[in-house]
């Protein structure tokens, strides 16, 4: 993904992106090769750019609790500022320390590929499942609890819990 500054007039522009997943090196990250939609709203005044909009992309996997199919849509907010890069500008610390949140520009295009690429990444959650009120699967017998109820005893506790097993029986 490649903003042409040439082309991108002085004020505020929308810009909209459509990439497959693998075009972005994203492929392994949400399970497959599907559009990646971003929509941004450019703001360019002088040699500066503010880009900020949204990335979406649906992510399938395993769930985690169950693991039947899961598949979710995943927006990453993308606020991203821009300048141009002056050979005679000294790198000072506090340039090198703002690096990660300013892209710079050679005052011709601008790449925004990597940066929304991380932020996405950034984003995907450590555990996919199929819908927030998943029932998981039944630790003594693996039996789907989305599906079917199983007659394994919720009394099997780990040891390691009876303390508060007993507090709580104090409580009632």
């Amino acid at each position: 993904m490649r903003i042409q500054i040439r082309d991108l007039p002085q004020g505020h522009s929308q810009l909209d992106f459509k990439e497959s997943a693998s075009a972005l090196d994203l492929a392994d990250w949400v399970g497959h090769d599907g559009p990646v939609i971003v929509a941004i709203d450019a703001e360019h005044r002088g040699d500066q750019i503010t880009l900020r909009g949204e990335a979406t992309v649906d992510l399938k996997g395993t769930c985690g609790r169950c693991t039947e199919p899961a598949t979710q849509s995943l927006v990453t907010e993308l606020l991203f500022f821009s300048d141009l890069r002056g050979k005679e500008d000294p790198r000072d610390e506090t340039a090198l320390e703002l690096e990660g949140s300013i892209l710079y520009h050679d005052g011709i295009e601008l790449l925004i590929q990597d940066p929304i690429r991380e932020a996405i990444i950034l984003e995907v959650p450590s555990v996919l499942v199929c819908r927030e009120d998943c029932k998981g699967l039944c630790s003594e017998c693996g039996e789907n609890l989305n599906r079917a109820t199983c007659n394994c005893s919720d009394e099997r506790l780990d040891p390691r819990w009876g303390a508060l097993k007993d507090l709580q029986k104090k409580k009632s």
